[in-house]
């Protein structure tokens, strides 16, 4: 039982680093209501973003933390090839660096 999960967590672990490598990104959007339902976006070709980032996340590492912010990293990211979109998950945003 021990060798099973060490395996299945090294296979989750290779996972996560291709996935880092061939450029994969995760970004979770909140839901802002008279906007938008939020949701998970996986897109490909943003490498200034995390493997796990929000809008919140990154605006707070450029020392920009407002919504104009927000909304401008939001909007790239809906114009960039996004690979899967997910429905929004509040635990995700909270480890993205959402507040």
């Amino acid at each position: 039982m021990f060798k099973l999960l060490w395996r299945l967590i090294s296979l989750a672990a290779v996972l996560v680093l291709v996935a880092y490598l061939v450029g994969w990104r995760v970004f979770v959007v909140p839901p802002v209501a008279p906007l938008s339902e939020g949701g998970i976006f996986v897109v490909t070709d943003m490498p200034q973003l995390q493997l796990l980032d929000s809008p919140s996340g990154f605006c707070a590492r450029e020392g920009q933390a407002n919504l104009v912010c927000a909304a401008a990293i939001a909007t790239r990211v809906s114009q960039a090839d996004i690979a899967w979109r997910l429905p929004y998950n509040g635990f995700l945003y909270s480890l993205a660096g959402g507040r």
